[in-house]
């Protein structure tokens, strides 16, 4: 339960940060990997 409410919090910066490069027109690099 823990683990969720920090990836949930996690989302938010995450997105909160695309959301400043998209204004500047940054672009951006997403790597998808397997956490474990």
């Amino acid at each position: 339960m823990q683990e969720a409410l920090v990836s949930l919090m996690q989302m938010a910066k995450t997105s909160a940060a695309l959301e400043k490069l998209k204004q500047q027109g940054l672009p951006y690099i997403s790597v998808l990997v397997d956490p474990v």
